[in-house]
């Protein structure tokens, strides 16, 4: 079984890694995934939504936590990386795949019924005030 997440934009620190000051810093335990940055669109009910639903990664992974420590383990690698230190994830609960944005990796886009109303929904009051790209 699997769960695909899509990771749809991304803030300046999407492991909130940038706040520690040192490699000593860079430890399981003081990563939290409140300090995520970046905005997920998946299908599932959570927060009792149904169909596809975007939501800031933050607010996920904090009800989700098998996938919530398997980004931590990632973001851990991401942090020593900032100091010139190399780790290689230990988890095999999660893997991030970068989407290569080829023709090969497309297909035709879809349009879906009041298409044009669902983009004009703002994600959240929150999503204003965070610079994603």
């Amino acid at each position: 079984s699997g769960h695909v997440v899509l990771v749809e934009a991304v803030g300046t620190d999407p492991f909130g890694v940038t706040r520690f000051s040192h490699v000593s810093d860079c430890q399981l335990e003081k990563i939290k995934t409140e300090y995520f940055d970046f905005i997920i669109s998946q299908s599932s009910p959570s927060k009792g939504a149904i169909g596809i639903n975007r939501m800031l990664a933050s607010d996920y992974f904090a009800t989700s936590t098998s996938m919530a420590n398997g980004l931590k383990d990632h973001a851990l690698s991401a942090c020593l990386a900032r100091f010139g230190k190399t780790r290689t994830p230990q988890t095999s609960a999660i893997s991030i795949v970068e989407h290569l944005e080829t023709p090969e990796c497309s297909s035709t886009p879809i349009f879906l019924e009041k298409q044009e109303c669902i983009a004009s929904c703002p994600l959240s009051p929150l999503s204003q005030s965070v610079g994603y790209r």
